[in-house]
């Protein structure tokens, strides 16, 4: 009784250090807690696989989410008194997504979402309306110019797909040197997908974990934005 109350109280430790690293996760890349539900799924893939979900995993799967609120809770508080609002990780998705559909930014913008001028009209009507307000105002124009045009987003969505795994192109007159640089970028995306390949081959354990990640992490940015003239490509959502 002992060991089974020592291994339990062990368990529940590690549901609890489970949810709180998701939620430091969460508090680093919010784009990355797209897996979150995929790796408690994971985790409890060997009785979901059985059709036997037991108590103790839906227990665990409750501590785990306290723990991720918990974690998370200062920076919501923090957000419910600065921006008036409830804003769970940030704000800015609308803009973000606002900006990608854009028909002249053509798949990826440059520069910044929103201008750093205050003089700026379109800065301007930020400061006026307020940053929730403003993202969730662009929110309805994007997701507005998605309907009208789906095929032109479908289209963009599919370039991203190739621009993440292949890189973003640059505009130079050096094209031997952006020739290798595109093919270290495609090297090193097929390393990834070959080692993953044969991770699931050999029955690695986690593999299954790893292979939820590159499925889901890369889809945010397939459907708002790959950046282009930053230090990263890739624009957090």
């Amino acid at each position: 009784e002992k060991q089974e109350a020592g291994s339990g109280k062990q368990e529940v430790g590690l549901w609890l250090v489970f949810g709180g690293v998701w939620g430091l996760v969460g508090l680093s890349n919010p784009s990355l807690l797209i897996c979150l539900p995929g790796a408690m799924v994971w985790v409890a893939w060997p009785e979901l696989r059985e059709r036997r979900l037991g108590g103790r995993t839906v227990a665990g799967w409750g501590l785990t989410c306290a723990a991720f609120a918990l974690v998370m809770a200062p920076w919501v508080v923090r957000n419910e008194r600065v921006l008036h609002a409830f804003v769970p990780t940030r704000s800015n998705l609308g803009v973000e997504l606002y900006d990608s559909t854009l028909w002249w930014n053509d798949v990826f913008p440059w520069g910044s979402a929103m201008p750093m001028w205050a003089g700026d009209p379109e800065f301007r009507e930020f400061v006026r309306m307020g940053e929730v307000p403003f993202a969730k105002m662009r929110q309805r124009e994007a997701v507005e110019r998605i309907r009208e045009r789906p095929g032109t987003f479908a289209r963009y969505a599919v370039d991203r797909f190739f621009f993440y795994w292949d890189d973003t192109p640059h505009f130079t007159d050096k094209l031997v040197g952006e020739f290798f640089r595109r093919a270290q970028y495609v090297f090193a995306s097929l390393c990834g997908l070959m080692g993953l390949g044969l991770m699931l081959r050999r029955r690695v354990e986690g593999a299954g974990l790893l292979a939820i990640c590159f499925v889901l992490v890369p889809v945010p940015y397939y459907l708002v934005t790959v950046q282009i003239g930053r230090a990263s490509c890739r624009e957090r959502v």
